[in-house]
């Protein structure tokens, strides 16, 4: 039998036996044979999953309810003792049934002898088996004691794939709830309890997802189908996911699984880990950090991966030797990485909603509040004393505007020199490594870690006191083919300045916002270039409107960079005087706004010019080139051998 829904219930009441029952719990224990059991003293009727040499035809994928209700349609008929009691079931479609006369279904679940039956491992009671249907409870006093919807999910899911739901919308606490099935949904799911007390906001939300590692996420609610209150019927909704290409990590190298790692050896000079049948992704030159090996020669920090790392096995250097098992092992990358919610100066979450726009007088503020002042540029600032307020939106950066007290949105962010956007969400990707790219995680990096969190049962927000928790919170991030698109209000800090133009950040709005396009322009060198401690490199413009400001002219002008610290495009080949230090540099060219050459020549391509002098072994070079919107533009500079030179008193 299947631990997974493979969409075969019963569907012919003649393949359903059923046996009487003056105690259910007796005949359950007894190992019934038949698939229904009915107890005509208590009213109770119970479906029963024999094991894989039972006789029995109900499998773990249950019966249609409306099986179900034919097949006691025709025991009644001819049962001599049954026909003596109100008829159980009243049917309103055929997904759509109410248990009456005081009957229902056996929740033996959750009492004692357990009554529950299936195959291999699963326990399912006999309203986790009816498929295809909702049901409502109507006492012998005609009132509703008990609403159930059939939830059924459209689309492709794996066997393996576990999907899960919620009924409230309470981030702060794991109220989720598994399928008992895995793969495809047919389950009911109890929308309505009469006690303790009647509880209608199960008929108002409902949640589900399905987030397996290396899947893209899928989630499906009441509101995607047009649902405001939900009642007693089936309820069908699309849920899928397929293979995802961007996470390449086990989970466990980015969460720091303990015992991930399940045997390790060492020769003296090389160090291996295994972990056993689950593919690490790391590649060779990634940077780990090892811990929790009870032989601690095998643990350390800011260890580099080396060689060709088989799909469950990597090495670094290192001079242990001997064999011993179990370590966790983590990318440094991840170790820092962190999500942050906005919040109020009560703690509350700043949603959506909550962010106003520009401000207006004479409106009705409430703590938590955002909007923005009519400044050049215009900022940002959150309510932090509700009123209604005067002034006007200048009066913001003061504090107050006599009625309202603000102070500084920290959610705010600037994309292109003084525009000032508002987000509610920041991952900060700073990894708190110089190991890769200055410390700033890629894309591709940053989408592992954000995935990881969002799926853990745990709080993800790094706000406190405040508590996300990961796996119910609203995606964050989606690639769309090479780019990462924020959900709406997200915000990335400290990405890799060579993604600027892969990322589209999603404001409160929804307005898609994006930084002016940067290009790459890389200037490759020779070897001579290479070897001379002394050698230096300087970009100009070819061709420029101003008068003698092109390359050869008195007025020539540098190229300007925006790499992390703006500037020339001059320095050293090798910046430390060794030879042998870079084969390259790239720099940023902020190609849409630069404009150095005269006004119009933003957003255009840059003819330039690169000069490459060293001093002992290389002579004067000169290459040109174009920088285009692109990531592609370079030159080479490939200088001849220096035999000349003659170093003087002062050198260099």
């Amino acid at each position: 039998m299947a631990t997974n829904y493979t969409e075969n219930p019963i569907v012919d009441p003649d393949k359903m036996s059923y046996v009487k029952s003056t105690d259910i719990a007796a005949t359950w224990a007894g190992v019934p044979t038949e698939e229904i059991v009915i107890d005509y003293v208590n009213k109770l009727i119970g479906l029963y999953v024999g094991s894989s040499t039972s006789p029995s035809n109900l499998t773990n994928d249950g019966a249609t309810i409306k099986a179900v209700y034919s097949k006691l349609k025709d025991i009644w008929k001819d049962d001599v003792d049954l026909i003596k009691f109100p008829f159980p079931m009243g049917p309103i479609t055929d997904e759509q049934f109410e248990m009456i006369n005081g009957w229902n279904w056996d929740r033996g679940q959750a009492v004692s002898p357990t009554r529950t039956s299936g195959t291999d491992g699963i326990e399912a009671d006999t309203i986790e088996l009816l498929r295809t249907g909702g049901w409502q409870v109507v006492n012998v006093g005609g009132t509703t004691t008990e609403e159930w919807a059939g939830v059924i999910s459209l689309g492709s899911l794996a066997a393996t794939d576990q999907v899960y739901y919620q009924q409230a919308d309470d981030e702060t606490t794991d109220n989720t709830t598994n399928f008992i099935l895995k793969g495809k949904v047919n389950q009911a799911v109890q929308i309505f309890d009469v006690a303790p007390s009647p509880d209608l906001s199960l008929k108002t939300y409902f949640k589900m997802f399905v987030r397996e590692w290396k899947k893209t996420y899928g989630v499906a609610a009441f509101t995607d189908i047009g649902v405001t209150v939900a009642t007693f019927q089936a309820y069908r909704f699309p849920l899928t996911n397929a293979a995802d290409l961007n996470i390449t990590h086990a989970e466990e190298v980015i969460n720091n699984t303990a015992a991930f790692i399940t045997a390790i050896t060492g020769t003296g000079t090389v160090q291996t880990y295994t972990t056993g049948t689950t593919a690490h992704g790391l590649v060779a030159d990634d940077v780990v950090t090892i811990t929790g090996s009870t032989t601690a020669g095998y643990n350390g920090a800011s260890l580099v991966v080396t060689g060709a790392p088989t799909t469950t096995s990597f090495t670094v250097a290192g001079s242990e030797s001997g064999a011993t098992s179990t370590a966790a092992v983590q990318l440094d990358l991840y170790g820092a990485m962190n999500i942050t919610y906005s919040r109020d100066s009560g703690d509350a979450r700043v949603t959506l909603s909550d962010i106003k726009g520009v401000w207006g007088t004479g409106t009705a503020y409430i703590i938590g509040d955002v909007v923005q002042d009519t400044n050049t540029p215009a900022r940002w600032f959150i309510v932090t004393a509700a009123g209604t307020s005067t002034g006007d939106a200048t009066d913001l950066a003061g504090g107050s505007d006599g009625n309202v007290s603000y102070s500084s949105y920290t959610f705010e962010r600037e994309i292109n020199t003084d525009n000032w956007y508002a987000f509610n969400v920041a991952i900060d990707a700073d990894t708190g490594t110089a190991n890769a790219n200055d410390g700033d995680a890629t894309t591709f990096y940053t989408y592992e870690f954000v995935q990881a969190q969002l799926r853990k049962a745990t709080d993800i927000d790094t706000a406190a006191p405040g508590v996300v928790i990961g796996k119910t919170a609203d995606k964050l991030l989606t690639f769309v083919g090479p780019t990462l698109l924020t959900s709406t209000g997200v915000y990335i800090d400290s990405f890799a300045s060579g993604d600027t133009n892969s990322i589209q950040f999603t404001d409160y709005s929804g307005t898609v916002r994006e930084f002016n396009f940067v290009a790459l322009f890389t200037i490759n060198f020779g070897d001579n270039l290479k070897q001379d401690p002394y050698s230096k490199y300087y970009v100009f413009f070819t061709a420029s409107g101003g008068a003698n400001e092109n390359y050869g002219e008195i007025n020539a002008i540098l190229v300007d960079h925006v790499d992390p610290s703006p500037g020339d495009m001059t320095g050293l080949v090798n910046p430390t005087n060794t030879p042998n230090e870079r084969n390259f540099v790239a720099h940023q060219f902020d190609y849409d706004t630069n404009v150095q050459r005269g006004g119009g020549t933003g957003g255009t391509d840059a003819p330039v010019t690169v000069i490459g002098i060293g001093l002992e072994k290389s002579q004067w070079v000169r290459a040109t080139g174009t920088i285009k919107r692109d990531k592609t533009s370079s030159v080479t500079l490939t200088s001849a051998l220096e035999r000349n030179y003659s170093q003087g008193t002062t050198f260099p």
